[in-house]
């Protein structure tokens, strides 16, 4: 059964089904995630991702069978027999077939597996673009078996460089791209598949090497991953002690437990570390456990800062505010408006200071301003509004303020023209550690001279009235009217 076919010409398996609808931040996680949450702000947090990632749609991608499926007529060919000899040949025999009796022809077949389903032009889905909101915030270390792009390509809608590691020579020369390590190999370079069972079940030493150091290590989290190569299956038994002993943990991400971790661990430990979920509903709750426990720490500090201070009371305000309305939206739209105007630093943002020092400027405005604040839009085109202004983010360590107001400006343009910004407020952009004066938060915003429709940013060439104002003003009580 191949299944029916893209306009590309790859095969499509199975009916295209609706794309995945993530839960509102108020929705409160399982109390297990809190593990999860703690091991990726010390960024010992891995996800090893199966085929089960990038089976959600859109992306709607094959299961190891269903390439097997297509490939058993070239491989029959190869071979000089008729299609049923090789009747339900999983890829790995099917490879082996070929290693055994034509060799040569070894390298053929993993070009052909490499055009078996359309793995680099793959539309990444839910799963795909909270790992790379997740390597961009460097909160979690990735693994993948996968051979498609979904995440590097998920990569570039989040403004982040992802690389997919598949030889020792890439895991030396990254540049300043973010690794995701591929262990089976990467669909753009056919010769690095892992296709025999031999190949999967020892790949290249590097691999063996990241995937060991990580089960040893950190947390690790399997996602959709129904089979385990030898590499991963061989340490688990020895492991799972230690793991215990250092309170450390792992859990299997599946909407059912797969045998091969039943017969890895056995049943009960199996299934104590069983999550039983899709691939996109697990890392939404993980995305709503990491912007919730966020924002709480930012809370707390403010709480902490208003038994102090008499003025930091219009911040608890504005956090109630603040904070109701974001519960509205989900954690990876909050965590884009939060995080996508800021410089890759190599360091996590929301979990630490300078993030949380952002969110608590906003709740400072949101105090100063009051009234109705409002939360519009959707994910990467998301909005948040006092009565007054709406708020951005913004972070270019070390940049002097003139360069950020050009930098901001060019992105608040770019915004207004996608049809962002619904209504004629200004924009006031918080920023965090950048050098120089910034200017009076109490003088008007600055409006572009001679722009008749400088207000005007629903349509036309009108410019965005845009304030700057620092975070450690923010904080320090400086914006208080």
């Amino acid at each position: 059964m191949l299944g029916t076919l893209h306009r590309s010409g790859f095969p499509h398996y199975g009916a295209r089904r609706v794309s995945f609808s993530p839960a509102p931040l108020s929705q409160v996680p399982e109390g297990r995630f809190t593990k999860l949450v703690q091991a990726a702000k010390q960024r010992r947090l891995v996800l090893y991702l199966g085929a089960g990632t990038s089976m959600g749609p859109p992306s709607c991608g094959p299961t190891g069978p269903a390439v097997a499926d297509v490939l058993r007529p070239f491989v029959a060919r190869m071979l000089a027999v008729d299609d049923a000899d090789l009747a339900g040949r999983s890829l790995e025999d099917l490879a082996q077939r070929v290693a055994d009796d034509v060799d040569d022809r070894l390298e053929e077949l993993r070009e052909r597996a490499s055009e078996a389903f359309d793995f680099r032009g793959i539309e990444p889905n839910f799963g795909h673009e909270a790992v790379a909101l997740l390597l961009r915030e460097r909160l979690a270390e990735a693994i993948t078996v996968n051979w498609d792009c979904g995440i590097e390509r998920a990569g570039v809608r989040a403004e982040v460089l992802i690389e997919g590691v598949a030889d020792a020579a890439q895991s030396i020369q990254l540049a300043q791209r973010l690794p995701l390590y591929k262990v089976h190999g990467c669909a753009t370079r056919p010769p690095t598949l892992a296709v025999t069972q031999a190949e999967v079940d020892r790949p290249q030493s590097w691999a063996v090497g990241r995937t060991q150091g990580a089960l040893a290590d950190g947390i690790v989290v399997f996602v959709g991953l129904g089979t385990i190569g030898l590499y991963v299956r061989e340490p688990i038994p020895e492991l799972v002690e230690g793991w215990t002993a250092k309170a450390s943990s792992f859990a299997i991400v599946d909407p059912g437990l797969p045998q091969a971790w039943k017969d890895a661990l056995g049943e009960e430990t199996a299934a104590e570390n069983h999550l039983p979920r899709t691939g996109d509903a697990f890392f939404d709750e993980l995305l709503r456990a990491i912007v919730r426990d966020a924002i709480d720490a930012s809370e707390m500090t403010a709480r902490q800062l208003a038994a102090s201070e008499s003025w930091a009371q219009t911040m608890v305000t504005g956090f109630k505010e603040l904070r109701n309305e974001l519960e509205t939206a989900s954690a990876d739209g909050v965590l884009r408006w939060w995080t996508d105007a800021v410089l890759d630093t190599g360091k996590p943002f929301i979990t630490e200071a300078r993030g949380q020092k952002c969110f608590m400027t906003a709740a400072q405005l949101a105090g100063v301003d009051g009234g109705t604040f409002e939360v519009a839009g959707l994910r990467g085109r998301q909005t948040v509004a006092t009565s007054k202004r709406y708020v951005e983010i913004a972070c270019r360590p070390q940049q002097r303020v003139g360069g950020m107001e050009t930098m901001v400006r060019d992105r608040i343009e770019r915004r207004r023209a996608e049809g962002v910004y619904l209504t004629g407020k200004p924009v006031t952009v918080i920023v965090v550690d950048s050098i120089g004066e910034f200017p009076d938060p109490q003088a008007p915003p600055d409006i572009a001279a001679g722009d008749d429709d400088a207000m005007d940013i629903t349509g036309g060439t009108g410019t965005v009235p845009i304030n700057l104002v620092s975070a450690e003003d923010g904080v320090r009580g400086r914006l208080v009217a």
